[in-house]
């Protein structure tokens, strides 16, 4: 059975956080954490929990949970207006319309090469300009 988003039992440390004070939640290995205002009121909707009913992924994030819930039940409902691709999530979509479109953001700061996805200029210049970075260090 998992944890409901109102069942926190855990350790809790306040700390001072500016003109407020945070308060952070340990549940399980995952700290979560809230802001209690000067007045003393406590924003809860940072603090829930959302438990995935299927496996024992947790997050206090509802944006992330629902992406998670779509590895589950297979949902894609981000479209390509050029092909048959779908995804998950809005980002994938815009990383692949880059195939499409032929734009490339990402820019070698050592020389001319351009890529569509920022994991390619990485490989990029680790292969091709591995030292120059470094040297500035």
């Amino acid at each position: 059975m998992g944890m409901s988003s109102t069942d926190i039992r855990s350790d809790t440390m306040h700390q001072k956080v500016g003109s407020a004070s945070e308060i952070q939640q340990w549940v399980g290995a995952r700290r979560i954490s809230a802001v209690v205002s000067r007045k003393g009121s406590l924003n809860t909707a940072q603090m829930k929990v959302h438990q995935c009913p299927t496996c024992s992924y947790s997050s206090p994030s509802k944006t992330n949970f629902h992406n998670h819930l779509r590895t589950h039940t297979g949902e894609k409902p981000f479209r390509c207006c050029f092909c048959p691709f779908r995804a998950t999530q809005k980002g994938s979509l815009q990383t692949h319309l880059r195939t499409h479109t032929g734009k490339k953001p990402y820019a070698c700061k050592h020389c001319p090469y351009r890529s569509a996805q920022r994991i390619h200029l990485r490989n990029h210049v680790s292969a091709h300009h591995p030292y120059v970075d470094q040297e500035k260090k």
